[in-house]
């Protein structure tokens, strides 16, 4: 019965979103609104929202920033292609 009851409590605090998460789920959804993104989701599926490694590397940068500079997009775009690739997704 202890058992189950600690069980229970462990899933429920993992299922909390830490800070980190979050970003990471804001970041995506504001990807999720940019076509050139949602070629990428189309080709690649979403692999990319659960690979552990891109979900951190989406989440280390500003979207919002790189969305309205579009030096800083080229850039990202680049990085996040290359790292698919890195991923062999």
């Amino acid at each position: 019965m202890i058992e189950m009851i600690s069980s229970l409590v462990e899933g429920i605090l993992l299922a909390i979103p830490s800070s980190a998460d979050k970003k990471i789920n804001k970041n995506i959804k504001l990807l999720r609104k940019e076509v050139w993104y949602r070629k990428l989701l189309y080709r690649h599926g979403t692999l990319i929202q659960m690979n552990s490694s891109l979900r951190n590397f989406i989440g280390q940068y500003d979207i919002e920033s790189i969305l309205n500079d579009s030096e800083k997009l080229k850039i990202f775009q680049a990085d996040l292609r290359k790292d698919l690739v890195e991923e062999k997704l």
